[in-house]
């Protein structure tokens, strides 16, 4: 409740709230100085369903320009500034996220190029083998297929 002149309405995160004249706003605070609510809260429960990334707010400083050129953007956009900062974050993240993922995908692929190679060759030196062994020992998924393969009798792994 606000305590504002009660000719003008009083608005909080854009929503109308109620305005109450003093001695309104001095019987209520007697009533619940002198009352208990317990029988009210009895059939009450604990909100524990509770949204596990919820949203955080946060500060965030910049330079007077670049801040109205964020303003500019966003209402092109039809959004807040907030709104639309946050999705540019969002899109760094998957970017990066993305491209982590490619080269993740990449060295695998090279792992597996090595072992392929390492494998057909008939005698391979001792820095050779100990490299092929590095790798087929390595915590990939894919590796311990080619583990599998190379412990066959007759691949030129065993030769």
């Amino acid at each position: 409740m606000t305590t504002t002149d009660p000719a003008t309405p009083a608005r909080t995160g854009g929503h109308h709230t109620m305005t109450m004249n003093q001695d309104q706003l001095q019987r209520l605070r007697d009533h619940y100085d002198n009352h208990s609510t317990a029988h009210e809260m009895e059939d009450g429960h604990w909100e524990t369903d509770t949204h596990p990334n919820p949203m955080v707010g946060t500060s965030l400083r910049l330079p007077q320009d670049l801040l109205n050129w964020v303003r500019t953007r966003a209402q092109d956009e039809g959004v807040k500034p907030g709104l639309l900062m946050r999705r540019w974050i969002e899109e760094r993240r998957a970017a990066e996220q993305t491209a982590a993922d490619g080269v993740e995908q990449r060295i695998q692929t090279l792992e597996e190029a090595v072992l392929a190679v390492g494998a057909a060759v008939p005698a391979p030196s001792d820095t050779l083998r100990r490299a092929l062994h590095r790798l087929s020992t390595s915590s990939l998924p894919v590796q311990k297929d080619v583990r599998q393969q190379d412990a066959q009798p007759d691949s030129p792994a065993t030769r």
